[in-house]
């Protein structure tokens, strides 16, 4: 049986010129996000009976608006126009009331400061993308790229806020929009289907049908640029700290929001922006390493439906049928090749959560290569959350993590993993890189896997199970859990069910017994 594979597929990939040096300053948070509650209000249609403007309760509401797209058949434009509006006139929040508003343009405004957009409701206030090949909304860099020194750019730390609407139908491309440098050549930003921003929080949103090369749905950049800034040079541990100590500030919230039916090479719902240009997969680098650096993500009460990677794009490999994210840590002790003491750079990889889901749905979702609905290479925490019927490619014998792929520390508690399939790992896939991860009472139902591991593969010793109920998994090794070891015998064998007490095995079928080992490395 061969050894799970994504660690080194991944990095093979994710390998280029890109770095950091000379890290120092800190930023004034003061300057990052703007806290302003007036509110412009915006119709789809002409409203009878609105007030004109300068009246007493002109812009109070839906039935007095500030303006109407009307017959306005540049609604991008219109649009656009709207967002610079609140900056300058110093409104916080954008309100789209009822209604569908089409575009075949980019709606694409300056990074100037958080902002909210929101509408009546998923069901009342819908952006559609209509005709050509666009993205629907684009917060553009502006002012500065974030090079990591004395002046951190506080714009790649702003927040779009999107609220009570739908977005559907987007499309982005690699040549999204280009940000000019005076010190350097441009750098060329793609676009997620729907969204580009460096974050996001989205609470009550629908994002249905969009489609990108990295971030189907949304697609963020703030913590891309801070890797990117030149040519790699050698990396300490004590800047990574510092990257690290940005990490909480900079966490995404994805709140009672839906992603069904979205798609990308990599990150079929969310995932980074790719940077430079070329069909992802013809290279390697910065483009490749945006497509997973989101950033910090908080996902609670949310639907992923659907999702899925595609090989539209050229890539060479496909991730993330949901979400495709990798810690900022990761990212740099890669392409440095390890900076400090192996112990040093653990500690680091695991300090902070990353990835946190929690009483959220996932189902149908769908990977080429790993990580049928979730791809993190990071410290990860999942609970009360369901994964049903996700899956890669079984005939593909690299595919692996049939729901989720984790390197790093993963906390899964209270969820419940039905009918996911792969070739290793018909549920979860382990990557050892930290060890330690906690399983907590959950329920492994009718997974598959054709290789080994039916509900879990790449478990370790360092790890620690308790309370989890593993039902009609199947797998020819292992058909519960297949556990990655230095050397693998009976004694291990028999010894497996006195580490395993406390956990339920019952009708899985494949391996020889349900809790089996594997020598990793070998194939």
């Amino acid at each position: 049986m061969k050894k799970l594979s994504v660690f080194a597929l991944v990095a093979a990939l994710l390998t280029g010129a890109c770095g950091l040096s000379g890290v120092s300053g800190t930023i004034n948070y003061d300057e990052v996000t703007v806290n302003l509650t007036n509110t412009l209000y915006i119709s789809r249609d002409v409203v009878a009976g609105a007030a004109l403007e300068g009246e007493d309760d002109f812009n109070t509401s839906c039935s007095n608006p500030l303006a109407a797209v009307g017959e306005e058949t540049d609604v991008a434009g219109f649009l656009t126009d709207v967002v610079l509006d609140a900056y300058q006139e110093d409104f916080g929040v954008v309100h789209l009331c009822a209604g569908t508003y089409e575009t075949d343009e980019i709606i694409q405004f300056p990074n100037l400061g958080s902002i909210t957009i929101e509408g009546d409701g998923m069901d009342e206030t819908i952006i559609r993308g209509i005709g050509a090949d666009h993205a629907l909304l684009a917060m553009v860099p502006a002012d500065c790229l974030p090079q990591v020194g004395e002046d951190l750019c506080p714009s790649y730390f702003n927040v779009l806020t999107l609220k009570d609407l739908t977005l559907a139908d987007g499309v982005g491309d690699t040549d999204g929009f280009v940000l000019e440098d005076e010190e350097a050549s441009d750098v060329l930003f793609s676009t997620g289907g729907a969204v580009t921003a460096p974050r996001v929080a989205t609470e009550r949103v629908r994002f249905s049908n969009n489609s990108a090369p990295c971030g189907g749905a949304i697609s963020l950049y703030g913590w891309t640029q801070l890797i990117t800034d030149g040519n790699i040079g050698e990396v300490e541990l004590n800047e990574v700290e510092y990257l690290s100590s940005l990490i909480l500030p900079g966490t995404s919230q994805i709140i009672d929001t839906e992603f069904i039916e979205n798609s990308a090479a990599i990150g079929g719902a969310i995932g980074g922006a790719y940077l430079d240009g070329e069909e992802v997969g013809e290279g390697v680098g910065e483009g490749l390493y945006g497509c997973v650096n989101t950033g910090p993500l908080n996902i609670v009460n949310s639907t992923f439906e659907g999702n899925s990677t595609n090989l539209d794009s050229g890539s060479a490999v496909s991730v993330g049928g949901a979400i495709a994210t990798a810690s900022l840590i990761f990212l740099i002790l890669e392409l440095d090749g390890g900076a400090g003491d192996e112990e040093d750079v653990v500690e680091l990889f695991n300090q902070d959560v990353w990835l946190s889901i929690s009483s959220s749905t996932f189902t149908d979702n769908y990977a080429a290569a790993a990580g049928g609905a979730v791809f993190s290479y990071a410290k990860t925490s999942i609970s009360r959350t369901t994964f049903t019927n996700n899956g890669v490619d079984s005939l593909d014998e690299s595919s692996t993590g049939g729901a989720i792929v984790v390197a790093g520390e993963l906390s899964l508690s209270y969820s419940k993993l039905v009918g996911n399939s792969a070739s290793s790992g018909g549920a979860v896939a382990l990557i050892n890189f930290g060890g330690g991860d906690v399983f907590t009472r959950n329920t492994f139902t009718s997974n598959v896997a054709t290789d080994q591991g039916g509900a879990i593969a790449g478990w370790t010793d360092a790890g620690s199970a308790r309370g989890n109920r593993f039902t009609s998994n199947r797998a020819p090794l292992g058909s519960a859990v297949a556990v990655e070891t230095e050397t693998c015998s009976r004694t291990w064998s028999r010894r497996a069910a006195r580490d395993w007490r406390g956990n339920t095995f019952r009708q899985n079928r494949g391996g020889r017994l349900p809790v089996e080992c594997y020598v990793g490395g070998q194939g």
